[in-house]
């Protein structure tokens, strides 16, 4: 079930933006929606000319709340990785909700934000201890990929 909510969440990223591109068919969008999943695995995120890219406020409100959360809750006491799980998984569809990017920016962002929606799906999926931990901590190492590349 929670798969699936992340699939629907996904491309209701990729389409949901204000995107300039064109769509002929179903057809052609599920094939596009597969191909940008797999650009985003193997294309490395890039800057703007030597400048990171800019994310707009909205946007990058909720970006700035997930950071947070997280950086909260590797210092707590007490681990409740359900209720990180869940407190991400909103925060994501409120970012993915309020997206308003286009071009070249938009889509060097999703490049970070598809591998982190991922991530927030494994977390959502393990109940292990351990696997919750090494995913909590690539989650939170990804925001210095993210810092990197955009501002």
């Amino acid at each position: 079930m929670k798969k699936t909510m992340y699939s629907l969440m996904f491309v209701l990223v990729l389409f949901s933006c204000k995107n300039d591109a064109k769509v002929e068919k179903e057809d052609q969008e599920n094939k596009e929606i597969e191909n940008v999943e797999h650009e985003h695995e193997a294309e490395p995120i890039t800057l703007n000319e030597g400048k990171k890219w800019t994310v707009v406020p909205e946007m990058m409100n909720y970006i700035r709340k997930i950071e947070k959360t997280l950086a909260e809750f590797e210092h707590a006491d007490r681990k409740d990785y359900v209720q990180l799980a869940n407190d991400i998984s909103e925060q994501l569809s409120e970012l993915t909700s309020h997206c308003t990017m286009t071009g070249k920016a938009h889509d060097e962002l999703h490049k970070w934000l598809v591998p982190f929606l991922e991530l927030s799906d494994q977390l959502d999926q393990t109940e292990k201890t351990e696997e919750q931990k090494k995913i909590v901590k690539e989650m939170s190492s990804s925001f210095k990929t993210f810092n990197t590349y955009f501002e």
